[in-house]
């Protein structure tokens, strides 16, 4: 017999978190199969984007995880920020990869950008896709070294970051602005006919 998927829903209950954000559901990351229990961690110890933490994992030959495989993981600790770069979701216009994470005591189950840039301290688990499921030439440490940045490099990749952050948030606040609009043209539209009714 075929092994059935779990749910988002029982994965999240199984993993015991005690804040999930609301927009977490499989309306915005639908159901995938897990494809994979050879998982690696990957830490690059800088500041890199999802494109280069991507593009590092498939030198290696390892796909992100999705948030299926995120929460199927056993291997968090329950602190350090793990994202699952291989389920990437829209929410007002905005991408978003779901994301294990401790805020003071509680262990959570957050959004972040996409296209953001991801802080040094954050961890990617990725799964192998190849028969040597586990095996890899990295070795032991989960600790990737790249080559630092230039200072106009950084600046460069500085720029870009704010730019996006910018570009996002003027997109996630048009989209406000059409809902209030939305709302505002439906309660003038309930205050005419209440009008007409009493005359």
């Amino acid at each position: 017999m075929k092994k059935k998927n779990p749910t988002l829903k029982s994965l999240i209950e199984s993993s015991r978190l005690d804040w999930v954000n609301s927009d977490i559901t499989e309306g915005i990351f639908p159901p995938t199969p897990l494809r994979s229990s050879g998982y690696r961690l990957f830490h690059f110890n800088r500041d890199i984007p999802s494109e280069g933490v991507i593009a590092e994992m498939k030198k290696y030959g390892y796909e992100p995880a999705t948030i299926y495989e995120l929460l199927a993981w056993d291997g968090w600790n329950g602190k350090d920020m793990a994202a699952a770069l291989g389920s990437v979701g829209e929410v007002v216009g905005v991408r978003y990869v779901p994301c294990l994470g401790r805020h003071d005591s509680e262990r959570s189950l957050d959004l972040y950008g996409f296209d953001d840039v991801w802080h040094s301290d954050c961890r990617f688990p990725a799964v192998k896709l190849s028969s040597e499921t586990g095996k890899s030439d990295i070795g032991n440490s989960d600790t990737l070294a790249l080559v630092p940045l230039t200072p106009d490099q950084a600046l460069e990749k500085a720029k870009a970051y704010i730019d996006g952050r910018f570009s996002r948030l003027i997109r996630a606040l048009q989209g406000w602005d059409d809902e209030l609009d939305r709302a505002r043209d439906e309660s003038y539209e309930r205050e005419v006919k209440d009008a007409q009714l009493t005359k």
